[in-house]
């Protein structure tokens, strides 16, 4: 949703690079996500902490790609 946001109020038009740029990042926040949702499920040790890191690595790069427009 936010990076939709991003899209539809950044200053300029959009070329075709970032465009492919922010469908990767939404694809791999996607990704990540299901592979989060999968440890929780399988009752991993490690998922709470995959989970806030990746939420942690989420946040840092929505934050870059909003500086950026």
């Amino acid at each position: 949703m936010i990076i939709f946001w991003i899209m539809r109020t950044s200053k300029g038009p959009i070329d075709h690079r970032t465009r492919a740029l922010l469908w990767l990042v939404m694809a791999l926040v996607v990704i990540g996500n299901l592979a989060g949702h999968l440890m929780v499920v399988e009752h991993s040790k490690w998922a709470l902490a995959f989970t806030w890191s990746f939420a942690f690595t989420q946040l840092i790069i929505l934050w870059v790609i909003a500086r950026n427009f």
